[in-house]
């Protein structure tokens, strides 16, 4: 038996085992030195009696010791408080330094302390091609092997020999290298280990950094528990703004009583404490009754009688909380605080890794939906802009929808255009609506994003109609310095939110494809050299004029008949004429009802506020018939402002165009003709 060994089995011997060893001997002495054969077998019965009490003291000292198989350092000089209160004891560590950049100077002065130690230079007395040292040599193979006298052989005589001779000399030296045995210095013990767990590969989660830190601290809580008697093993996230403590990772024996709640407020619980506080506890003594309260993540009592608990600190500020609970009353002391120590450093630089890699995989996800957005410029289509905007949203975000919604040419009405998924959409791609209540028209209406947590029931955010489960509702105008083109609306799925760097990049996305809209726009304003409405396609003013000029001298050149039609809609008390933007949306609503009944050599325009059309080949008479028939269609039909209906009537005033005549003079004599249908209303005058 060694001395260590020999140690360790004295060790287990304490003073009150006298009483045992005694009664072994006197038996022992009894039935060797009486004769008598009733009393050797009192003696041997004594003698049992101790063995058994002996052996059953030393087995319960022996359960109870742990043997390790490997020495920690010593653990720091730890400052402990001990408070005692009804709850538990807690001993709280008081100089405790658990940033990541911390340096243990201790360790060092002991480096610099320790001698140097000399090495010296062993002369190589092989050659540098041969592959074996000589380590002892016996006398007598050196008596025996003394070297020949030397021959003199010419080298033009036999280069044959010389050779042969060498490549004996190597062949003996690779025999004798090859009969070489190594003396055996150390024990060999082999250990028969499951394999599994050493051959588990890291699993690949390129784009995923939160699995992978998962990954890692699911790792280091299984190897907490496999080397110390502990139940469950957990890390906990804590966030200050909020005052919440999560349950970010476990690993236990006791599955069924840990709280599937994994978001708690902070309060009086231990780990809460911790984490304000910055510094390790050890709990013992632990109340049953107080169980709850102390430890949040159980949902029953489970005779936790000891506890644990490290914060986790990044950049000076507390971020975690990492836990381990036993059954059994002190099973933590200041070596384990120092074990923890290192596991919380580990996890805090695992966070610093998993928040640098997390930000480079988004930066590549928002330069990838950049570049594709960039792409569209040289297709000049809206429509596509619009796609690529919703498909990217909804890939880089955890929504339930994604809208993008255009005002259409009246700015009242907004059309649903592109739709992210339409299994579960809530309303169709081309649905037409009109809603001033909704949070929607709010956006457009101040030019300004409105982002929703789990938003009201009694709220509208884009039409009556939607679901209105729980989730983010993000909207965000498209608009720009000249004008609104629509929102994208993003709606999140149950329990998720965006913080404010997501709606950053979303705004600025967004802002990009209003810019190319924009641009789409001009494009079309610089081909039709902006004598149109890229919109209406109304001509303007000028246009209109020179149209005018035109159209009177060819029919002095050509003689033929042609009219000038000027079309203003009726203004009621119950209509707020006023209001530029229902102006527009008249005009607009009027100019729609004219598109079927034109010909192709008809010309329409704006002119002073109302609607001017030149009606190429048509005297006075065809084209009161013509206007007969548009004053009957527009009064049919009805149009909904701010959600009430309107009949619309429209007063028209038509002169025939005057061979040789200018175009002041035809535009006062429409005008003449206008203003006696406005008197009457609903008419259709000719000038004469």
């Amino acid at each position: 038996m060694s001395n260590n060994k020999f140690k360790e089995f004295k060790s287990l011997f304490i003073p009150s085992d006298i009483m045992p060893i005694s009664m072994i001997l006197i038996g022992i002495i009894i039935s060797l030195f009486i004769s008598e054969i009733a009393i050797k077998l009192i003696g041997v019965s004594i003698s049992i009696l101790g063995v058994v009490v002996l052996l059953m003291k030393l087995t319960t000292r022996m359960s109870s010791s742990v043997e390790t198989k490997f020495k920690s350092n010593p653990p720091p000089n730890f400052k402990i408080t001990v408070k005692k209160s009804p709850e538990a004891v807690r001993q709280v560590i008081e100089n405790y330094s658990g940033d990541i950049e911390d340096k243990e100077t201790k360790s060092e002065k002991e480096d610099s302390q320790q001698p140097i130690e000399v090495k010296k230079t062993v002369k190589n007395t092989m050659g540098d091609e041969e592959g074996f040292r000589i380590l002892k040599k016996d006398k007598k193979d050196v008596t025996e092997n003394k070297p020949e006298e030397e021959k003199i052989i010419p080298v033009e005589n036999n280069k044959e020999e010389i050779n042969k001779n060498q490549n004996k000399e190597v062949e003996t030296k690779i025999t004798n290298a090859s009969n070489f045995k190594t003396p055996n210095r150390f024990r060999k013990r082999e250990i028969n280990i499951p394999t599994q767990g050493l051959l588990e590969e890291m699993p690949i989660l390129k784009e995923q950094p939160d699995k992978e830190f998962e990954f890692f601290i699911n790792r280091i809580l299984m190897a907490i528990r496999s080397v110390s008697n502990t139940r469950t093993a957990a890390y906990f996230f804590y966030n200050e703004h909020k005052n919440e403590i999560i349950l970010n990772s476990f690993a236990t024996e006791s599955k069924t009583v840990i709280n599937k709640k994994s978001k708690f407020v902070a309060g009086n619980d231990i780990i809460s404490q911790i984490a304000r506080s910055m510094k390790p506890e050890i709990l013992t003594d632990i109340n049953p009754a107080a169980e709850l309260d102390l430890l949040p993540y159980y949902s029953s009592n489970s005779g936790t009688n000891s506890f644990i608990g490290i914060p986790v600190i990044y950049d000076k500020n507390v971020i975690g909380v990492l836990t381990a609970d036993s059954k059994h009353s002190d099973a933590y002391d200041t070596v384990m605080v120092n074990f923890l120590s290192h596991f919380a450093k580990l996890i805090s630089g695992l966070i610093r890794s998993y928040s640098d890699k997390y930000d480079l995989a988004q930066d590549s996800k928002y330069l990838r939906a950049f570049n594709q957005i960039e792409e569209t410029i040289h297709s000049h289509s809206n429509n596509l802009v619009y796609d690529e905007l919703v498909n990217n949203f909804d890939k880089l975000f955890n929504s339930r929808n994604v809208y993008s919604i255009l005002l259409d040419d009246s700015k009242t009405n907004y059309i649903i255009k592109s739709v992210a998924k339409t299994e579960n959409a809530d309303f169709e791609r081309d649905f037409v609506f009109n809603n001033d209540n909704s949070i929607l028209s709010e956006c457009i209406d101040t030019k300004e994003d409105i982002y929703l947590l789990n938003p009201d029931s009694d709220l509208i955010r884009i039409n009556v109609g939607e679901d209105m489960s729980s989730g983010f509702f993000y909207v965000i105008p498209m608009s720009t310095d000249i004008d609104t083109y629509g929102a994208i609306a993003i709606e999140g799925k149950d329990g998720t939110n965006l913080d404010r760097n997501e709606r950053e990049f979303i705004k600025s996305l967004v802002s990009k494809a209003s810019n190319i809209i924009e641009n789409n726009h001009l494009i079309e304003m610089i081909k039709t050299g902006f004598d149109k409405d890229p919109e209406s396609g109304l001509l303007t003013e000028k246009s209109i004029e020179n149209e005018i000029e035109k159209e009177i001298s060819r029919i002095t050149n050509f003689n033929y008949s042609s009219s000038l039609v000027s079309i203003s809609f009726d203004k009621y008390k119950s209509i707020d004429d006023q209001d530029e933007r229902i102006n527009d949306t008249i005009l607009k609503f009027i100019n729609n009802s004219l598109d079927s009944t034109l010909d192709k050599l008809d010309l329409k325009g704006v002119l002073d506020n109302n609607l001017i059309i030149i009606l190429s080949g048509k005297n006075a008479q065809s084209s009161k018939l013509w206007a007969e028939r548009i004053r009957n269609k527009i009064a049919s039909e009805s149009l909904y402002l701010a959600d009430k209906r309107y009949n619309i009537t429209v007063s028209v005033g038509i002169c025939e165009l005057e061979r040789n005549s200018s175009c002041n003079n035809s535009i006062q004599n429409v005008n003449d003709a206008l203003e006696v249908s406005k008197e009457k209303t609903n008419t259709v005058s000719v000038y004469s």
